[in-house]
Formats: C-alpha cells, sequence, structure tokens
C-alpha cells in the first residue's frame, strides 16, 4: 500500500483526535487490523480502505494523472478557515463524550440522530457569531460530559438515567434547528465536499 496513503489515513485520525479503539468501534473493523494497516503491515482492501477514508471525512476518488497538479492546487485552496478548524475540534470533543456515554448506555433514546447531526456540522463555516451559537448548542453535551464524572464515584443502578435522557433529547433538537439554519444560508457551506443530505426532522 502506497505510504503516502497511509501517512493520510494515519494524519487525519490524529488530526480528529480519534484513537485506533475509537475508530475501530466507528467502522467495525479491529483495532489490531488499523494498527497493521497504518504500519503498513497488511495490504488494505478497497473496501476497507473506503471506510476508514469515509469515517475520517475524506473521500477516495481516481483522478487522472495530468490532473494532479490542478487537484492539487484546488484542495490547497480550499483549506478549512480558522474558525471552521475550531468548529471541528468542538463538534469532536463532543462525539468522544458521546462515544463514552454509549458506553455506558446505549438504550437512552437519540444517540444515533445525535453523532449523525454533529457529521453533518462539520460541513459548515463558521463566523465568530456562529461559532458562539455552536458553543450554545453543545452546552448540553458538555452537561452530559461533566454529570459523567458522577459515574467514577457512583453506581451505575444511583445515576438519574432521566436527567441524561432530557440533556440527549434538548441536544438533538437544539442542534437539528441550528444544522437546518445553517443549511438554509448557502453561503456558511464551506468548499468542503460532502453527500447530500435534506433538512432532517425525522424520528429515529
Amino acid at each position: 500500500m502506497n505510504n503516502e496513503i497511509i501517512s493520510s489515513l494515519k494524519k487525519a485520525r490524529k488530526a480528529k483526535k480519534l484513537s485506533q479503539r475509537e475508530l475501530s468501534k466507528r467502522i467495525g473493523i479491529p483495532q489490531s487490523h488499523i494498527s497493521k494497516i497504518e504500519g503498513g503491515h497488511v495490504d488494505i482492501r478497497l473496501s476497507n480502505l473506503t471506510q476508514i477514508a469515509r469515517a475520517l471525512d475524506l473521500e477516495i476518488q481516481l483522478v487522472p494523472r495530468k490532473a494532479l497538479p490542478a487537484v492539487r492546487t484546488i484542495v490547497r485552496s480550499t483549506k478549512p478557515s480558522i474558525g471552521h478548524i475550531t468548529a471541528l475540534e468542538k463538534i469532536q470533543n463532543a462525539q468522544q463524550t458521546i462515544d463514552k456515554f454509549s458506553q455506558f448506555s446505549n438504550k437512552l433514546e437519540g444517540i444515533s440522530k445525535l453523532n449523525k447531526t454533529l457529521d453533518s456540522l462539520k460541513y459548515f463555516s463558521y463566523p465568530n457569531n456562529q461559532l458562539e451559537r455552536l458553543s450554545e448548542q453543545l452546552n448540553p453535551i458538555n452537561r452530559i460530559s461533566k454529570l459523567m464524572s458522577q459515574i467514577q464515584t457512583k453506581q451505575k443502578s444511583l445515576v438519574d438515567a432521566t436527567k441524561y435522557q432530557n440533556l440527549l433529547t434538548q441536544s438533538v433538537q437544539s442542534l437539528s434547528i441550528f444544522r437546518n439554519e445553517l443549511a438554509h444560508n448557502t453561503e456558511n457551506l464551506t468548499a468542503v465536499s460532502k453527500p447530500a443530505y435534506t433538512l432532517e426532522d425525522e424520528d429515529e
């Protein structure tokens, strides 16, 4: 496998602050196999490469060799802004909280939809005012993170599941509304390519 591809995958994983184990859980490939891939010790199948790339917000495309210089110029010109990078960090931190929380309880409603909404928020630009609003919308997840610290000192059976469910529901609703508002304003779309999606108002 091309060392440049391996390097790109590893760099993208670290940029998203994902451990190999966390990436493994997201895509269903054993952590040991991801380790071998990043170490260049195995040949990766195209299906696995596609899974890993998409989990890291990358896309695989075949480009004519003659077009490579132009493609590389375009990629360099579409680097995300500082605001977008800051937003990505906030979103990724929120997803890590939800990933940890799902290990504690996968019975609560809204976890899957919340993760999908957070993923979709990665494709927008964030001027200062919108960055502040994003931080406000992520407050319920930050509160979940603080409440989770109680799990270290309390038995799980004593933790108030209703409190967590209310925060999850609040997060799903507020972030979905915020995402839809951003989607209405096409100027907020970043140059990062993404799969098409419709404004969601779906139930799980």
